[in-house]
């Protein structure tokens, strides 16, 4: 029987197998999800339609109030915000009307592929469009499996059940399927990079053949203008360039070029210099990190230099969870010496904590600041059930300034303490101290300045303030996680909610799926096949299959940052979190599959092969059964 079914799998009939298996589980979510359903499916179907039935090509900004309200109509009547539980007051709309986050300006490859069916179907219904648009990324996806087929090819030698398992893992999960079949780029940028996947693997190990490179660089090329999920795919080309040329080495001479080009990029776009464990949301080029004197005594201070009128200059320091249980609800003092380089009016360090509904600040009022260091303080008693809180430097509250202001030892204490009298700090610290006579513990960590890190160069400020000032005050998101303390709670959340979406979570993310700790067996599933490919790798694998592997891992891992970066980069570090799903990472499935299949495979080869047959319908029975359930789950949540 293990012959015979072995057999069977390995037929190249079995391609057509799989991709029918995804025409029928596609279909399944394209009926089965009802209009809109998808992550800002009526903003994507609109840039499509506008490319369809609009001249010239639509821009950031465009609208099309009668589709909108068209759309919006449509969304009430499936009952979109009702199943969601979300407030939509429709009384008294001015246009535009709000269907979402608006995509026009969006790479356009996926919008004019999906707006070609709906050029022939101008006189139907928002939601017959909609559908043809799901269409549309049935196609790509079904194209993605045979890529996949090829990539697995690629990758795997002759007979070796991975060649079917990648592609039959793409068809058979479910998340990805859903994803594929909405009205979304994701499903053009899945297989722009799937493609880059399959290229860059031939580059590799085959050498620099220039039909190859040409192919790859268009692709590139491509995924820039289709999603920018897959603009890393740029770095993943040089670096499958490099590692081509010593493809036949069996020395690391190639990575090692790779690693001395990146620590070169590193000394070119940082220095050291800015205060450490604060977060600057501020364009200044200057370092936040200065030396200065009180009272004839050297010390360190915080700086902030006001040059713009449209950007309010700010320094964030996230406040530790154990210390939010000791001053929930608390009074608390809070001061700063402060100064600035002309008389001018400022605040005092502020709190500011995060709710469900945003940034929340607890304010006091401004004070006069001269050019001599002047001790300000103030008392405040906290809301209760604080989450996250931070310490926030923000001087000028949307005022109009031009200057630099200067605060030194920062500090929040639970109690009351003298307003008029500095604190004396008794370690170098300043951390623990007394103040008027009384003990006390400052909350404010790094409060002296004393550590310092890395800050970009001032021309990288400099060039991303002239592309978008919002662009300059972004990237200081990256460096801010250097506050491992502060900010390791959104990694974790991240990295738990991407494991959940990646096996089965739908809709906008709100629907999980059946069962009580129904994901328990697949985190089980992923680390058994995870072990199984790194002792493969160990164990079995050839020199040239490491260089592929480290590339695909490259990749991986660039997916993985983009999904992080995306999070941070909507300020979740100090705003509402938005905690980023799979669908960021799935442009990289195909490599994310390999690990997984290899694993599962080398699991296979370990037992008899009379017996083998039973990790098959294992395998194959863990994603039937994972499709059955998230069906039933999404079925149910819409239609139950």
């Amino acid at each position: 029987m293990s012959q015979s079914f072995h057999d069977l799998l390995r037929k190249k009939s079995l391609i057509l197998i799989i991709i029918l298996t995804g025409v029928i589980h596609g279909v399944i979510y394209i009926f089965v999800v009802p209009p809109w359903g998808h992550y800002d499916e009526p903003t994507h179907f609109e840039y499509a339609w506008m490319i369809a039935n609009r001249t010239p090509f639509p821009k950031a900004g465009d609208y099309d109030a009668p589709l909108r309200r068209q759309i919006l109509g449509s969304m009430v009547s499936h009952d979109f915000y009702e199943l969601r539980g979300w407030n939509a007051d429709l009384s008294n709309l001015k246009d535009p009307v709000n269907i979402g986050v608006n995509q026009l300006g969006d790479p356009p490859v996926y919008y004019f592929l999906a707006s070609i069916p709906l050029r022939f179907m101008r006189g139907e219904s928002v939601e017959n469009q909609m559908l043809a648009g799901r269409f549309v990324s049935l196609l790509l996806f079904l194209i993605a499996v045979l890529v996949s087929w090829k990539f697995s090819h690629e990758i795997a030698s002759q007979g070796n059940s991975v060649r079917w398992m990648i592609p039959l893992s793409l068809v058979l999960l479910p998340s990805l399927v859903e994803l594929m079949t909405a009205v979304s780029n994701d499903s053009a940028a899945v297989l722009v990079y799937s493609l880059f996947l399959w290229f860059g693997v031939r580059l590799i190990k085959n050498g620099p053949k220039l039909t190859t490179i040409l192919t790859l660089g268009l692709l590139v090329v491509i995924g820039f203008f289709t999603k920018s999920s897959t603009w890393m795919m740029g770095i993943a080309f040089v670096i499958a360039l490099i590692v081509s040329f010593f493809r036949n080495k069996k020395t690391l001479v190639g990575w090692g070029a790779i690693m001395v080009a990146v620590f070169t990029a590193l000394l070119a776009l940082f220095e050291w210099g800015d205060a450490a464990l604060w977060y600057r949301a501020t364009i200044q080029n200057e370092p936040t990190r200065v030396q200065a004197q009180i009272d004839g005594s050297p010390l360190y201070a915080l700086q902030l230099v006001d040059e713009s009128s449209e950007h309010t200059p700010i320094l964030y320091q996230t406040l530790l969870n154990a210390d939010l249980q000791k001053i929930s609800g608390a009074q608390v003092t809070i001061g700063a010496w402060m100064w600035a380089d002309q008389p001018m009016e400022a605040y005092p360090p502020q709190f500011m904590f995060v709710n469900a509904k945003g940034q929340k600040w607890v304010h006091t009022a401004p004070v006069m600041l001269r050019q001599q260091p002047t001790f300000y303080a103030y008392k405040v008693r906290l809301p209760v059930n604080l989450s996250r809180a931070y310490i926030a430097i923000k001087p000028f509250g949307g005022n109009e300034h031009v200057g630099k202001i200067y605060y030194a030892n920062p500090v929040l204490a639970e109690g009351v303490y003298a307003r008029r009298i500095p604190p004396e700090f008794t370690d170098d610290s300043t951390v623990h101290g007394t103040w008027a006579g009384k003990s006390f513990t400052n909350l404010v960590r790094n409060a002296g300045t004393i550590q310092s890190w890395p800050k970009f160069r001032d021309y990288v400020y400099t060039i991303a303030d002239k592309i978008d000032y919002r662009l300059a005050e972004g990237i200081g998101h990256v460096l801010y996680t250097l506050d491992f303390k502060g900010t390791a709670w959104y990694s974790k959340e991240t990295l738990s909610v991407i494991f959940r979406s990646f096996w089965a979570k739908f809709g906008w993310g709100e629907i999980t799926l059946m069962g009580a700790k129904p994901y328990r067996t697949f985190l089980i599933a992923m680390a058994f096949m995870a072990a199984g490919c790194l002792l493969g790798i160990k164990n079995k694998i050839s020199w040239p299959g490491i260089q592929v592997a480290l590339w695909l891992g490259v990749n991986i891992f660039f997916s993985l940052g983009y999904a992080w970066f995306t999070g941070i980069s909507m300020n979740s570090f100090i705003d509402k979190s938005y905690i980023p799903v799979a669908r960021f990472i799935f442009p990289s499935i195909l490599a994310i599959l390999a690990v997984f299949n290899f694993g599962w495979a080398f699991w296979i080869e370990i037992i008899r092969v009379r017996y083998r047959w039973i990790g098959y319908v294992l395998f194959i029975g863990l994603f039937l059964t994972l499709d059955v359930m998230a069906i039933i789950t999404v079925y149910q949540y819409y239609w139950g």
